[in-house]
């Protein structure tokens, strides 16, 4: 098993209080470790974190002060974190900041097992705010949910994501012409950089065509399926 499927695999082993805890820690250890938002807006969140992990203690065990918690952010291993200290898991390797308060490895990981929290945090990577997003989104089809459903989902977050990345102009005008014209020539396609470098657009699919000829539906504009 792989350390990334371990690592999820440990989380999945823990309990409610215990994943509500992780995920203090882990935000908590994100807004620690980055410049990022204001001074007072990550001190905020650094008390909500707190709050949030002493709740996760419950009654039977006594959490320690937010001074004491935000000291054992740095070098302490996850497992220790915890209530409950889980034995005999993956997290009593890891840790989430070094001694000197520089993001480990694994925080990046546990960013991602963390829970909706997580993509708020300041200083988190695009890359996993965009996988959050995707995972939320995903996690809402039901469960008999087919594949090609969820490969659209992927592809809808991705479209966004990169049109958005190109700038308001590119963005608008994008999100245009995958709207008012789903089907375009390869040279008018040719003269919008933004959707050639995406990809959105593919060749019409043969179960689309009958004699190489085909149709766009009248009332969309999207291809219609050819039927004897």
């Amino acid at each position: 098993m792989s350390v990334v499927a371990g690592t999820a695999a440990a989380v999945q082993e823990l309990d409610g209080d215990q994943r509500a805890a992780l995920d203090a820690c882990v935000v908590a250890a994100l807004a620690l470790s980055s410049a990022e938002g204001e001074a007072q807006a990550r001190m905020r969140l650094l008390m909500e974190c707190h709050g949030r992990y002493v709740r996760s203690f419950g009654v039977l065990e006594q959490a320690p002060s937010y001074g004491v918690f935000v000291r054992r952010l740095r070098g302490s291993r996850v497992a220790d974190l915890l209530p409950g200290r889980p034995k005999r898991s993956v997290l009593g390797k890891l840790w989430l900041l070094n001694d000197d308060g520089v993001p480990s490895s694994a925080l990046d990981r546990l960013a991602v097992e963390a829970s909706d929290h997580g993509h708020q945090a300041p200083g988190i990577g695009a890359d996993i705010r965009h996988l959050h997003s995707l995972l939320r989104a995903v996690g809402m089809l039901p469960v008999s949910t087919g594949l090609s459903r969820i490969s659209g989902e992927t592809v809808q977050h991705a479209v966004f994501r990169s049109l958005r990345a190109a700038g308001f102009e590119a963005y608008t005008r994008g999100r245009e012409a995958m709207v008012r014209t789903p089907v375009l020539t390869r040279r008018i396609l040719s003269r919008n950089t933004a959707l050639v470098e995406l990809g959105a657009y593919t060749g019409i699919s043969p179960t689309r065509q009958f004699g190489g000829l085909w149709a766009a539906c009248p009332m969309c504009g999207w291809t219609m399926r050819a039927t004897y």
